[in-house]
């Protein structure tokens, strides 16, 4: 018998538009993107924790606030992911910033991300091995 994971690390790339198109506005109020992108070398690395409930953690290398309730796409990432898996699992995330805060490089998404390949790895086999759509949508918010 394998014991379980009590930590995961993931860390993903920052990025930089290369070319960036807008659409028409969708029946939902959103409009289109066809993006061309480059990952940097500026990462954010995500740390998963056993935990009895979810928290999170943030330190930064960049100036810039972020909530650390509900509204953060970390926490409502992990939340959608139990909500959509129905799970009670927990999990103390702690997020490590070097891409700029709403510098539109992707730091919020790729760091929700993050959060998704992490917990899947923390919790195994219960998340069905697929992250659900709305878990998804979130982390690309």
């Amino acid at each position: 018998m394998t014991s379980a994971l009590q930590r995961v690390v993931v860390r993903a790339p920052g990025k930089i538009n290369l070319s960036l198109m807008v659409g028409a506005v969708d029946s939902r109020g959103y409009h289109s993107l066809a993006t061309v992108f480059q990952a940097v070398d500026l990462y954010e690395t995500v740390t998963a924790t056993r935990a009895d409930d979810l928290s999170l953690q943030v330190t930064s290398d960049v100036p810039g606030e972020l909530p650390l309730d509900g509204s953060n796409l970390v926490l409502r990432a992990a939340e959608l992911l139990r909500e959509e898996c129905d799970l009670r699992l927990g999990a103390a995330l702690h997020v490590h910033k070097q891409v700029p805060i709403a510098g539109g490089m992707g730091g919020g998404s790729a760091d929700a991300a993050a959060t998704l390949v992490a917990l899947d790895r923390l919790w195994g086999d219960r998340t069905g091995r697929r992250t659900p759509a709305r878990a998804r949508r979130t982390a690309r918010s």
